[in-house]
């Protein structure tokens, strides 16, 4: 390399070396690499990766000498479909793509499929799901609503489109009954309207302005109607509904909790004191740490929160990180599923699907310790699960 460069200085090699027109040489600095934009394509037909970046380009003149490279992060399983993550080079092109999208423009489209962007969350991965055009069914106070039967997941969305979106497919091939979510993704200021609301599903929630910071509760049509759901909430940040069956009514809790929050204790304290029920399950978004819920040390808002949960008689459903075969990483484990003492977790574990959010997802199923009636309210049976399975 030396001889070809005429120079016998020594020193770092560079890492390529390109002439011009038998100028002199130019070369690519070996530390310098070129800022780049990501946007995430759900449920591309990975068939198509290869000539992706030419299609794209050639459907869509803007894009010419604007996209890097794209990269496949995710396989639905039994499926070609997956995500890709797109590379700009331009940050205005990218947002022009994703701006194009929302306006429903169609940025490539080979037989029927289409290319959906999103924002690529920096430290973040894709989940598996679907973005299904989905009525929005939504219950809000004031009305009566209905509910459903099966495993439940609880889930926080960090406020982003793209997980709202996956979250939807996620429920839909799974049968899930019950979602208990925090941080859901909304639209529109002062009346906030729920983004991709699964067919076939209902929506409890009292959503105000700071809604980025709310909860929600979805639950199957067919089991809110069976179990005559009520809804027992009025907080943005708590969404709560009860299920009657075999004559019991089980409660369920969605809660969001700021890490802003400087007394979450007394948030606590209010929402057990108010709606806690001898059969309730609760999924909540503590910003609290402890290692009763599997978070690498214990602070004071954990230990303080152990010390409520003993007042209250709850328990903490989270299986112990030793009993798990899979454990998320990039999360900080501060989301927790607590029962009374008569809900018993037959199944409770972290499912390999990333959930878009820096929060992953939770699978459980729950019953009463003591089932006296034929049919258990959340007990499925055995379901298939094809991207939940554990």
């Amino acid at each position: 390399m030396e001889q070809l460069l005429d120079s016998h200085a020594g020193g770092p090699m560079p890492s390529s070396v390109r002439q011009k027109d038998n100028r002199n040489s130019m070369f690519s600095s070996i530390s310098w690499s070129p800022k780049l934009y990501p946007a995430v394509a759900l449920f591309v037909d990975l068939d198509l990766l290869p000539g992706l970046k030419n299609e794209l380009i050639l459907r869509n003149a803007v894009f010419k000498g604007k996209i890097d490279s794209v990269t496949q992060i995710l396989k639905k399983p039994g499926s070609n479909k997956g995500h890709v993550k797109i590379f700009f080079n331009n940050l205005e092109t990218r947002d022009l793509a994703l701006l194009a999208e929302r306006s429903g423009v169609v940025l490539i489209a080979k037989t029927t499929a289409t290319l959906r962007l999103f924002v690529a969350p920096p430290p973040l991965a894709v989940v598996n799901a679907l973005s299904p055009t989905a009525q929005e069914t939504e219950w809000v106070p004031r009305k009566s609503a209905p509910i459903a039967r099966g495993p439940m997941r609880p889930v926080n969305l960090r406020h982003a489109k793209a997980a709202s979106a996956s979250l939807a497919e996620v429920v839909l091939e799974n049968n899930l009954g019950i979602i208990l979510i925090q941080k859901p993704y909304a639209r529109n200021f002062d009346s906030p309207t729920l983004v991709d609301i699964p067919p076939g599903y209902v929506a409890f929630h009292s959503l105000d302005r700071d809604h980025a910071y709310g909860a929600v509760i979805l639950v199957r049509l067919s089991l809110a109607v069976s179990c005559r759901a009520v809804f027992r909430s009025s907080l943005n940040h708590v969404a709560a509904v009860g299920l009657h069956s075999c004559g019991k009514t089980f409660r369920f809790i969605s809660m969001y909790v700021r890490p802003s929050c400087h007394d979450s204790s007394t948030v606590f304290r209010s929402v057990f004191r108010s709606l806690l029920t001898p059969l309730a399950v609760i999924g909540v978004d503590s910003n609290a740490k402890s290692s009763l819920w599997n978070s690498v040390t214990t602070d004071r808002k954990g230990m303080d929160l152990e010390e409520i949960l003993l007042v209250y008689k709850l328990n903490v459903l989270n299986r112990n990180r030793n009993e798990l075969d899979f454990l998320p990483s990039g999360t900080s484990f501060l989301d927790i599923t607590l029962g009374t003492d008569d809900i018993v977790t037959p199944r409770w574990f972290f499912p390999t699907i990333p959930s878009l959010s820096d929060h992953p997802f939770i699978y459980f199923e729950i019953m009463r310790s003591t089932q006296p009636c034929s049919a258990p309210l959340l007990k499925a049976p055995s379901p298939k699960l094809p991207h939940l399975t554990k």
